[in-house]
C-alpha cells in the first residue's frame, strides 16, 4: 500500500481481476505478464499470498479468501469501467523514458494505473488532477501561440512525443498525437502540416481526449 493507493504487479492485478470477476482486463496488463499458461496453478498460489501479504486479500482459518473492500472499491473502474483514456509521454534524451497514466472511469469514479519500472501505481484520482498533469507537461516560460506552421523540422530536435488516447469499449475510440519541437509543443493540422499550439490550446487538446466521462 501507498499512502492513497498500491502498488501491484501486472500478476496481481490480473490476479485480483479474476477474484473480482472482471469484466474487463485492458490488454495493456495482460501483455505485460509473463507466460502463466504453463503452470497455472503455481501462478495463482504465489499471486494469492502475495495479494494476502500486502492485505489485498483476506485468508480464514479454512482458507477461504475475500478481497479487501477498499482495494475492491479502488479497483472496480479498472475492472469495470466501460470508459478508459491513456496518456503516453516519450521523453528522447541519452535514454528514452516512457510514462503511461492509464485513467479508467466507473461510477463517477477514476482510477489511475501508472507505470513504475515494473509495477504499477493505482490511486483514485479527480478530473482536476489530470488536468494538472496535463498542465505540467507545458515547459517553463512557455509563449509560442498556436497556429504557427512549423518549415523546417528536423527529428533531432524532437524532446517529447504524446499521444492521447480514449476508449468508449465495444463504441468508439479516438486518438491525439503531440511533439515537443524545439521547445514547442506541435500537433498534426489538415494536409499533414505540423502547427504549433499555445499553452491553453495544448492543455485544452489533451484534456479534451483524456478527461473521459466525467
Amino acid at each position: 500500500m501507498i499512502d492513497n493507493g498500491l502498488v501491484l504487479t501486472p500478476k496481481e492485478l490480473y490476479c485480483f481481476g479474476g477474484i473480482l470477476s472482471a469484466r474487463y482486463i485492458d490488454y495493456a496488463y495482460i501483455a505485460a505478464l509473463d507466460d502463466i499458461g504453463q503452470d497455472y496453478a503455481l501462478f495463482e498460489k504465489e499471486t494469492r499470498a502475495s495479494l494476502v501479504a500486502k492485505g489485498m486479500l483476506e485468508e480464514d482459518f479454512s482458507g477461504e479468501i475475500e478481497p479487501d473492500e477498499a482495494c475492491a472499491r479502488l479497483l472496480q473502474p479498472v475492472f469495470f469501467g466501460t470508459v478508459e483514456t491513456s496518456l503516453n509521454i516519450c521523453s528522447i534524451g541519452e535514454e528514452l523514458k516512457v510514462d503511461v497514466y492509464n485513467y479508467h472511469f466507473y461510477r463517477r469514479k477514476i482510477t489511475l494505473v501508472k507505470n513504475h519500472g515494473k509495477e504499477l501505481l493505482v490511486s483514485e484520482v479527480t478530473p482536476e488532477m489530470i488536468e494538472e498533469t496535463v498542465k505540467a507537461l507545458v515547459p517553463g516560460a512557455y509563449t509560442f501561440r498556436s497556429c504557427q506552421q512549423v518549415a523546417d523540422f528536423d527529428k533531432s530536435k524532437v524532446t517529447r512525443f504524446f499521444s492521447a488516447k480514449s476508449v468508449d469499449v465495444g463504441k468508439a475510440s479516438r486518438v491525439k498525437t503531440f511533439i515537443e519541437f524545439d521547445g514547442m509543443l506541435c500537433t498534426e493540422a489538415d494536409e499533414e502540416k505540423l502547427v504549433s499550439l499555445s499553452a491553453d490550446d495544448f492543455i485544452r487538446a489533451v484534456n479534451d481526449v483524456i478527461k473521459g466521462a466525467m
